[in-house]
């Protein structure tokens, strides 16, 4: 399954928790990185259910200082400017 193969190659998940409800796709992405052991980071001021806020490894409230706590611990690669940077510790 490609969203395994996806979770697989990342060091760890940026999760947005200010939305109003989470895609099936994005709970199944979840769901991978917790059981790989992926460190899952959420941003917003939401709480969610138990077993959301369970998966979470931390929490920050503001997108900015989750940018700062990802470039201070890991190293961003990407191809270009306009692609998705791949997060490597």
């Amino acid at each position: 399954m490609i969203i395994e193969k996806v979770v697989f190659q990342a060091d760890a998940l940026l999760v947005n928790l200010d939305v109003e409800k989470l895609t099936p796709t994005e709970v199944v992405i979840l769901h991978h990185a917790y059981i790989q052991n992926k460190p899952i980071m959420g941003v917003g001021l939401r709480v969610w259910e138990h077993v959301i806020e369970e998966m979470l490894s931390n929490r920050i409230n503001d997108l900015e200082r989750a940018v700062k706590h990802i470039r201070t611990h890991y190293t961003l690669i990407s191809g270009s400017l306009n692609a998705s940077p791949v997060v490597h510790r």
